[in-house]
């Protein structure tokens, strides 16, 4: 009795290598450091265990089911409801629509190449005006206010404008609670002594109940009142809401300068000169030199002999905070524009760290990470096909999920961010298998059913039709939630789904087009490749 081989079940395969292409493309992201792995590693292992998890499932499970729910006699009759028999119908309809479109694509498919192409050049151009930023601004609420008045202020002044701050800040709507310290700031546990500061702590009411007025604008409106009130001698920042213990610089700014030299009366100088150099720019706020705060009242003397036998060293750093929500790459392109003619003699030194550091590594190991996905995704799509051609078509999938990705980005004015950039690494594994399941068809029907190319790209863009869409669109109603940021704290994956569901639906079209008009043209080149080694 002849026995099947399992393995050479065309739906066992496409199943197989879509799981496969599916790990490959998440796992490289294990690979990378720092804050992008600190936050999302968790997220990526969750992903690789429930891909081997469904496929573990696929292939005995539902199975298992499927052959015991077909003993079943019974007939709900539910296939012959109005509803789904309206369902089929109109299926039927759009794959013949589909077929009608598919013809003159695949007849002027070169042009279709070009155009796709130059499409794919302009939207590069709107993804690098997008703006960039780590993280997007989180809205628990909670927002910092800090006040530097002049070195040698005494105490009771400070008190005084930390409590002018407070009845401004508690006429606001929406304050929930509010703490101050004045003369020090505490952290870890640990109160430390800052004459002439006061820091404020607002707790806001949750975003739900505040629907008219996000963290950001309460922000906005609070540094304009404050700015009103015009505090003598007073440097006054409100600070957005930022996710705790997630610090870009050791002082906790987003963007920072450290100024390295020896003399320490001149680097106060220099550091004085960049801050007012840097005041001005559109989204840099709170603009300070660090330590400029210092009491008078106590001068600490460094036995420069002694530091130097213990091998320390003086140095004194000048930082230019920053604390915006506006495109960080904009900031940073002014702030270069405005220190590129500053004038720095040889023995100093400019440090340039904070949020623009870390999006900077980030982007270079994404960029490694998505390389990596793409040569293992191709590596194990040519083990299962044992060719390069038809993964090589396949890939041309990945690419067409950033048409989606950029304009809903730019629809919905969202920055690129690590989330996107993780979400683009997920598309990868997503948006082939759809063109796996139409490549893995056509070659049923030219292997298996004896037709001809151009009559099996028809047939399997037909059958496959449906099982594209469903599986499209089953993947974009469960990104729904959150695309649409539903809940508290669902602002850091807001943009990842934006970026999935983007890239689905673009690919998605773009896959059921492109691809078998690339398919005819790599398949073409191969067949007359081989009559030229091989002969006919």
């Amino acid at each position: 009795m002849y026995k099947r081989d399992p393995s050479q079940d065309p739906v066992w395969q496409a199943g197989f290598s879509s799981s496969l292409t599916n790990l490959a493309a998440v796992l490289p992201f294990l690979l990378i450091t720092g804050y992008a792995s600190m936050i999302f590693r968790e997220l990526i292992l969750t992903i690789s265990f429930a891909i081997l998890a469904t496929l573990a499932a696929a292939l005995t499970l539902v199975p298992m089911l499927a052959a015991h729910l077909a003993r079943i006699r019974f007939r709900s009759g539910l296939e012959q409801s109005f509803l789904i028999r309206g369902f089929n119908r109109g299926i039927g309809r759009l794959q013949r629509h589909y077929v009608n479109l598919l013809r003159p694509v695949l007849k002027f498919r070169y042009v279709t190449i070009v155009i796709a192409l130059l499409a794919g050049i302009g939207i590069a151009r709107i993804g690098a005006d997008l703006g960039n930023e780590f993280l997007p601004q989180v809205d628990d609420g909670g927002v910092g206010i800090r006040m530097v008045l002049p070195s040698g202020t005494p105490p009771a002044e400070t008190d005084a404008a930390a409590r002018e701050i407070e009845s401004v800040i508690m006429d606001m709507p929406h304050v929930d609670t509010m703490f101050a310290l004045v003369g020090g700031h505490l952290g870890g546990g640990i109160i430390n002594e800052r004459p002439g500061t006061s820091n404020i702590r607002v707790q806001l009411t949750p975003a739900r109940e505040r629907p008219d007025m996000s963290a950001g604008q309460w922000v906005a409106e609070a540094q304009q009142r404050l700015d009103a009130l015009d505090l003598p001698g007073a440097r006054v920042s409100v600070r957005p809401p930022a996710i705790r213990g997630l610090q870009f610089s050791p002082g906790g700014a987003d963007f920072s300068i450290s100024l390295v030299g020896d003399e320490l009366a001149d680097m106060r100088e220099y550091a004085r000169d960049i801050a007012a150099l840097l005041q001005g720019i559109p989204g840099l706020e709170g603009v300070e030199v660090g330590r400029e705060d210092q009491s008078p009242l106590t001068r600490i003397l460094v036995d420069r002999e002694r530091a130097a036998d213990l091998g320390l060293r003086v140095s004194e750093v000048g930082r230019a905070v920053r604390n915006a929500v506006a495109d960080v790459g904009q900031i940073m392109a002014e702030v270069e524009a405005r220190m590129a003619d500053f004038d720095l003699p040889e023995q100093y030194s400019l440090i340039y760290s904070g949020q623009w550091e870390t999006i900077q590594e980030t982007n270079r190991e994404l960029r490694t990470v998505v390389i990596l996905a793409l040569f293992l995704v191709f590596v194990v799509m040519a083990v299962q096909y044992e060719r390069l051609t038809n993964p090589l078509v396949i890939l041309t999938a990945a690419p067409l999920a950033l048409f989606g990705v950029v304009s809903l980005l730019a629809l919905t004015q969202t920055s690129l961010s690590a989330p996107v950039l993780i979400g683009v690494v997920l598309l990868i594994g997503i948006v082939v298998n759809n063109a796996i399941l139409l490549v893995e068809y056509i070659e049923i029907g030219r292997r298996q059913m004896g037709l001809a190319l151009e009559d099996a790209v028809y047939r399997a863009a037909e059958v496959r039709l449906r099982p594209i869409l469903m599986t499209t669109l089953t993947t974009i109603l469960g990104m729904l939630p959150l695309a649409i940021g539903f809940g508290e704290g669902a602002e850091i994956m807001h943009p990842l789904a934006l970026a999935v569901v983007g890239g689905l639906l673009s690919a998605m079209f773009l896959t059921l087009f492109i691809v078998p008009a690339f398919y005819m043209i790599i398949n073409g080149f191969a067949e007359r490749a081989r009559s030229m080694l091989f002969g006919s």
